[in-house]
């Protein structure tokens, strides 16, 4: 229908150039013999009026519209999941998260995410993804939780170290995290543990008050709580871990 409705365009038009050369009235020109609309009454004949022609547009964005609604549907349903789930493997995941989705985010960040939880490169947002560049990126720094002096440096036995500081000076996060806990423990008193995204544990204990509870996410140099008034001194203790291994803290963190 298309190719005749063509064809029919452009005899007409040789038609009416044939007789504007010869010279003829101009009402010659659209005559009854080559009238358009007379051998096509029906504009509905055009191809942009014919159902299949709408159809297939209307097609294309059906589809788009469908694939973007399952996507949604799979990432709110995989989010959902991650954030019910209690498994300790998890905290790192929630943490970035909730992070990603309350501040802005750059898709650097998130192919870290997806290479270190997933493996390999996400495929998926190449037109996203930066060019690649010699430098390493640039960790966030540690932050010393406190100001003191070191009294008792790390060793094997009490897994962290001592620091003796102001009586109720203020205990802060070194790093962005989770807290996975606050409350009491053997040894320790008053301690809360706090989940990085690079899998790092931040241990702050003998503290006096808690100011945080387990699952909220706190940022760098947050309160987490007080140490507590000995006389005029006060002690505190502090230990980092790494992959399930307690390391020392002064390694990583410049303790005065």
């Amino acid at each position: 229908m298309r190719n005749d409705w063509s064809f029919q365009h452009k005899k007409r038009r040789k038609e009416q150039m044939r007789l504007l050369k010869k010279g003829l009235p101009a009402e010659r020109v659209w005559g009854s013999e080559f009238d358009f609309y007379k051998e096509q009454p029906n504009p509905d004949l055009a191809p942009w009026n014919q159902p299949a022609w709408k159809q297939r547009v209307s097609n294309k964005g059906s589809k788009k519209l469908q694939t973007q609604l399952i996507l949604a549907m799979m990432l709110f349903v995989l989010t959902f999941l991650v954030f019910r789930s209690q498994s300790p493997a998890m905290h790192p995941v929630q943490t970035w998260l909730t992070k990603s989705l309350t501040k802005e985010t750059s898709f650097a960040s998130i192919s870290e995410w997806y290479q270190r939880y997933v493996g390999g490169s996400p495929a998926i947002l190449p037109a996203f993804m930066p060019k690649k560049s010699t430098s390493q990126p640039q960790e966030e720094p540690w932050l010393v939780p406190v100001r003191g002096e070191l009294v008792l440096p790390f060793d094997e036995k009490r897994k962290g170290l001592i620091l003796r500081t102001a009586p109720r000076a203020s205990v802060k996060a070194a790093r962005d995290g989770q807290v996975t806990f606050a409350g009491e423990k053997k040894g320790m008193g008053r301690l809360v543990i706090v989940e990085h995204a690079d899998g790092h544990e931040t241990w702050y204990g003998w503290l006096q008050e808690i100011k945080v509870k387990p699952k909220d996410q706190v940022e760098r140099g947050q309160a987490l709580g007080t140490v507590p008034e000995l006389k005029e001194q006060a002690y505190f203790y502090f230990a980092l871990k790494k992959k399930q291994q307690f390391v020392d803290p002064a390694d990583v963190i410049p303790f005065e």
